[in-house]
C-alpha cells in the first residue's frame, strides 16, 4: 500500500523531551513546527516515536515524513 500523505518543509522549532504523569499513566514527547511556502504545521512525537524521531531531526534542515515515518534529512 502506498504513502497516502507526505510533509516537506525546513524545521523551525523543536522543543526538547518532556515527560508527564497522570492516572491514565506517564510518558514523554517533543514538538517541531514544519514551514514550507503554504505555511507552517506543528507535529507531536510521543513515547516511543519520541525515541525514534527526536535524533534524526535536526532545527533548520529540510526534512520529509510521510504516514508518519521520517523520510530522510534532505539539506
Amino acid at each position: 500500500m502506498g504513502c497516502r500523505w507526505t510533509i516537506r518543509g525546513r524545521v523551525t522549532q523543536k522543543s526538547n523531551i518532556r515527560t508527564w504523569s497522570n492516572s491514565r499513566g506517564e510518558g514523554k514527547l517533543f514538538n517541531i513546527v514544519i514551514v514550507d511556502e503554504s505555511g507552517e504545521i506543528r507535529a507531536t512525537g510521543f513515547n516511543a516515536e519520541c525515541d525514534k524521531f527526536y535524533n534524526l531531526i535536526d532545527v533548520n534542515k529540510v526534512d520529509s515524513c510521510a504516514a508518519c515515518t521520517k523520510l530522510s534529512s534532505l539539506l
